[in-house]
């Protein structure tokens, strides 16, 4: 860092107005902080490729553009902060860390997440809720403890041919699927815990409104793995079978995972897979597996 010295010196400029030395230093200053308050980066409509957690922008990024610009993270360095993002832009997941939304993100592209995780208290971080979230290998990490369901209420699906994971934390509030568009049509969703591995980690399947309900995204064709340590309850007849024909979703429940399924009006799927230490409640009775 460069230091100006301060001389108590004064001078006579060509208009013969006397000032003093000590102006320089106030202009330095005034220089040092415009440095400091950097703006985020405008992507103007082009792509860019962030090769390392460290070559993040600290003030972000933004795309003033009317062309929509693709943001790919693809590092595998866990970040605590990820920077914030506004405007059009596509944010893709390369990596095999978690990067961590601190708080709402305002961008509108969409998202796609290939491999880590993308962590936020709530799914309302994740961008505007109209952004289409891909999940092709990578998943969404949620965790609160408020008191209140957290609520998906977003389009989630797990491309063809991948494993797409939804993880909630120990212990924390339920994560409602109620409400969203979740498709896994030939690809497999897991429900996951994170954390604690002594608590359990909820998740939920149900009605929440009265005429928005969107669940059969649950699509014929895909796998539900329901993995250790968590619950899911489900609670209307038309996410396995019924009306709208799902019946060739297969139902896999972990070691120490349990689903309760009695609220549903119709018959659960034919196909399930029972492992070792799970349970299934159905309204014909209690299954385990053996």
């Amino acid at each position: 860092m460069r230091f100006i010295h301060v001389y108590d010196f004064t001078r006579t400029d060509d208009m013969k107005r006397r000032t003093s030395g000590r102006w320089m230093v106030a202009c330095a200053g005034l220089a040092l902080l415009g440095a400091l308050r950097a703006d985020p980066v405008d992507l103007a409509g082009a792509d860019l490729r962030v090769e390392a957690a460290g070559d993040l922008a600290a003030d972000g990024y933004v795309n003033t553009a009317g062309a929509a610009a693709t943001l790919t993270l693809a590092f595998d360095d866990d970040v605590a902060a990820l920077p914030s993002l506004s405007g059009a832009i596509r944010l893709v997941k390369l990596g095999v860390g978690t990067v961590t939304f601190p708080a709402a993100r305002a961008y509108t592209g969409g998202t796609v997440v290939s491999n880590g995780f993308l962590a936020a208290a709530e799914p309302a971080w994740l961008g505007a809720e109209d952004g289409a979230i891909t999940l092709a290998g990578g998943g969404l990490s949620f965790g609160r403890t408020t008191g209140e369901a957290i609520k998906l209420l977003r389009a989630v699906t797990v491309a063809a041919g991948t494993t797409g994971t939804l993880r909630n934390a120990a212990g924390g509030d339920r994560l409602d699927f109620g409400n969203s568009y979740v498709s896994f049509k030939d690809a497999t969703l897991r429900l996951a815990r994170a954390g604690d591995e002594t608590k359990t980690a909820a998740f939920n399947i149900a009605r929440t409104g009265s005429s928005s309900w969107q669940g059969n995204g649950l699509a014929t064709g895909g796998t539900l793995d329901v993995g250790p340590g968590t619950t899911l309850g489900v609670w209307e007849g038309d996410v396995f079978g019924g009306a709208n024909h799902q019946t060739d979703i297969t139902l896999v429940v972990r070691e120490g995972a349990s689903v309760n399924a009695g609220g549903s009006h119709t018959p659960l799927t034919p196909h399930v897979v029972l492992e070792g230490g799970s349970h299934l409640l159905t309204n014909g009775g209690l299954r385990g597996g053996g």
